[in-house]
């Protein structure tokens, strides 16, 4: 199993948790969302406990990244967010689980078996509020952000995050000349013209978290 958060309490916390259960064990942890891909590719993990407010490439890039490149690998979110955008955005990105972080360690617990046994798990106030939203009106129309290419919303992110071109594309292994091709490309469609409005743009629209 891999840990994925930002945060090196919770980690440790969830690391404690699964140390207690015989038959899990934890082979790795990762601090954002590009590390978390690496150890997912080397490591191949079972199962993956992922928060979706990652730095570098946020959750549901991170899951989205998972479903095609490692199908093996189950994905179980442990988030605090349970707004409806994020919970339907995770449901497409292919995720087997979505817990919050107040959850009891027997439903955490739960999630991730039921994950490694390939079932899927949702807590009883997110699988409410799947059923109760789509039962009215349909899955939600999709925002700008997600019609962008995936390494156009890599790029959106990390520009939102104050990172600069030359360091986009140190991060993502691709030319400065290409970050600024995504960069254009991904501001044009958004129909947004400077840097501050695109951070506003990307936390109203969860590409970040605050």
């Amino acid at each position: 199993m891999l840990i994925a958060d930002d945060h090196a309490l919770l980690r440790d916390g969830l690391r404690r948790l699964i140390a207690g259960e015989a038959d899990l064990e934890v082979a790795g942890e990762a601090a954002d969302g590009r590390e978390a891909l690496e150890k997912i590719a080397s490591l191949r993990p079972d199962v993956v406990l992922l928060d979706l407010a990652m730095p570098l490439l946020n959750g549901t890039e991170v899951a989205r990244s998972v479903r095609t490149n490692a199908p093996g690998t189950r994905v179980v979110v442990v988030t605090m967010h349970q707004e409806e955008e994020f919970i339907f955005e995770a449901v497409r990105a292919g995720v087997n689980g979505y817990v919050l972080k107040d959850a009891s360690a027997e439903e955490l617990l739960g999630a991730v078996r039921a994950a490694a046994r390939g079932e899927r798990y949702f807590a009883s106030s997110i699988a409410r509020v799947v059923e109760d939203t789509g039962a009215k009106r349909g899955a939600p129309e999709r925002p700008p952000s997600q019609r962008l290419t995936g390494r156009e919303r890599e790029v959106l992110q990390l520009l939102a995050e104050g990172k600069s071109v030359p360091e986009i594309a140190t991060l993502i292994g691709i030319s400065r000349k290409t970050v600024d091709v995504h960069k254009t490309r991904l501001m044009k469609k958004l129909d947004i013209h400077n840097r501050a409005s695109l951070v506003r743009y990307a936390i109203a629209n969860k590409v970040v978290a605050v």
